[in-house]
């Protein structure tokens, strides 16, 4: 699926993954569109102003960053954008659950993946283990981690499996991508 997850040569990058709860599916614009759209953008508040602008049919999590350094977390919802940012951590962590304050209830953490908090947990501590020096075969290390297994991060079988694995460097414009399980396929490099 062309312009799905990826990044522009802009440097502009987005990734996403599913949210369960929250507000209803509706009737309105399908994910593929308005993930093309931000792929035109050039910069992470143009692609955050592409979700605002549209109305959503269902709800998508979006790490979006670009090559000046902008990052953001996206609970894109039927019912507008929540814009999660890093409270000065110097990073963002995101699963399967919702995080914002609006939707993450209870109630929606039950309809949610039930591994999703113990691998934002993982992911979370496998960052902060290299906090200030993270590079990029440190990450490839950590999609490749299997604390947790069968519901590790790198994800095998058992009614869900890892199918890609992506890492971009917007400011370099360059991407790491492994067609699937990173731990046992090698990340191929693409530049602009």
């Amino acid at each position: 699926m062309l312009g799905y997850h990826g990044m522009n040569s802009a440097g502009v990058a987005h990734f996403s993954n599913a949210l369960s709860g929250g507000p209803r599916n509706q009737f309105g614009m399908p994910e593929y569109v308005y993930e093309r759209l931000m792929l035109e953008c050039s910069s992470t508040g143009q692609a955050i102003d592409v979700l605002r602008k549209l109305s959503l049919a269902s709800n998508e999590n979006f790490v979006i960053c670009d090559r000046h350094g902008d990052i953001a977390d996206v609970e894109a919802t039927t019912a507008g954008p929540e814009v999660l940012r890093d409270q000065g951590a110097g990073y963002l962590v995101h699963t399967n659950h919702f995080l914002c304050k609006r939707y993450g209830t209870a109630e929606n953490l039950k309809l949610s993946l039930a591994d999703s908090v113990p691998r934002q947990q993982r992911i979370t501590e496998l960052i902060n283990s290299r906090y200030g020096s993270i590079e990029v075969d440190d990450i490839k290390r950590f999609l490749s981690d299997h604390s947790g297994y069968p519901t590790s991060i790198c994800r095998h079988g058992g009614g869900m499996q890892t199918v890609v694995s992506m890492i971009s460097e917007p400011a370099a414009r360059r991407m790491h991508v492994a067609l699937g399980n990173p731990c046992q396929h090698r990340y191929v490099t693409y530049s602009m």
